[in-house]
């Protein structure tokens, strides 16, 4: 409003008598607009120029994950034990059921995918007492399952699918009974025994449409609670996060073996090995830069880094990342930094050490 009244009262000349004149409030407004807009325009190349976008990043960073690792987190057993209640052709069946179970880690060596596939087996059983009417009915069924689960890196972290099941399931009828007494209940006891052995198939398959809705609601969130674990445990994740929306034209490739699960991202279609040094195994999770990535030479990194974040931070091309200070949950990112031939290593510090590769294989 300043403006507007400062330029309201501009002399400008009038063409016809050639003598000077106030302004109108209307043009003083549309000449300040059109100042505002060149110098708005004028600022914004100013800026452009003084703070230029980050060049692309060229080079390749490799996530690896072992499957020790994996093993270490998602080998488990499952010892579950619940109430039963619940209504199969009519009748009020309540009991106890128990399950147990066995999950294993398969990575299938594939080298288009970056997966594992958790799979559970395990048996569940129960023994019911149901009640329709006056008729008593004990039975005891026995269901088989086994449950797989896939997890794979969707190229920011590792997310896992619903997991799917085959059963079989066989219900044993154990007697039956009456609360009544006498005749009577002799007689309802001889036709609730029929009729639970005539029924036997259907209500075999109610109890394992609901087992298998009972296990798989218990996989799923087993699993995908080790899954966020795993997630977490990569400490060096954050700063692949940050770093990979620097690569130029990223490519990823995916590949699985026997030792580990490699997600490779280059930038600037750069060529390296999946497994950059032959001959070293993965320790839990790594995260291998190419020292093309760094602002600076990289000849070594000292022996023991206090704050191997700061050293990282001070390494990034174009001062840095801004908006990423290399702080976790618990304040600086708890890794280790280590050089070997051509590429730098971050890893977790409670991890075991990356051996320096074989004499043979130095410049692989």
């Amino acid at each position: 409003m300043i403006r507007q009244i400062t330029i309201a009262f501009v002399l400008i000349a009038h063409p016809l008598a050639g003598t000077w004149e106030p302004a109108t409030f209307a043009q003083a407004e549309v000449g300040a607009q059109e100042e505002v807009g060149s110098a708005v325009k004028t600022l914004e190349q100013l800026s452009s120029s003084s703070n230029p976008e980050p060049a692309p990043l060229k080079g390749v960073m490799i996530l690896r994950v072992s499957e020790e690792y994996l093993h270490e987190l998602f080998v488990m057993d499952i010892d579950k034990t619940m109430p039963i209640n619940r209504v199969v052709l009519g009748t009020r069946a309540r009991g106890t059921s128990h399950t147990v179970g066995k999950a294993d880690v398969d990575t299938k060596p594939d080298q288009n995918d970056a997966a594992f596939y958790v799979r559970i087996r395990g048996v569940s059983t129960a023994r019911t007492v149901g009640h329709n009417g006056n008729a008593i009915i004990c039975s005891r069924s026995k269901t088989t399952w086994e449950c797989t689960k896939i997890v794979r890196f969707d190229g920011s972290e590792f997310v896992a699918k619903p997991a799917t099941i085959i059963s079989d399931t066989r219900i044993t009828p154990m007697g039956a009974g009456s609360t009544l007494k006498g005749v009577r209940g002799r007689i309802i006891s001889r036709v609730a025994r029929r009729r639970a052995i005539a029924s036997n198939a259907t209500a075999e398959r109610i109890t394992a449409k609901d087992t298998q809705e009972q296990v798989l609601a218990d996989v799923n969130k087993i699993v995908e609670e080790r899954v966020k674990k795993l997630n977490e445990r990569i400490d060096s994740r954050p700063l692949l996060s940050a770093l990979l929306p620097r690569l130029e034209d990223v490519g990823i490739e995916f590949s699985t073996n026997s030792q580990c699960i490699n997600v490779c991202f280059s930038g600037g279609k750069v060529l390296a090995e999946v497994c950059p040094v032959a001959g070293i195994a993965p320790r839990d999770t790594e995260l291998w830069f190419q020292v093309l990535l760094f602002a600076k030479p990289v000849d070594e990194v000292p022996e023991v880094i206090e704050d191997a974040g700061a050293w990282l931070a001070e390494m990034m091309p174009d001062g840095g990342m801004p908006g990423f200070d290399f702080v976790g949950k618990e304040g600086v990112l708890p890794v280790d930094v280590k050089l070997i031939k051509g590429w730098v290593v971050v890893r977790s510090k409670d991890t075991p050490a990356v051996d320096d590769p074989p004499a043979n294989d130095k410049n692989q």
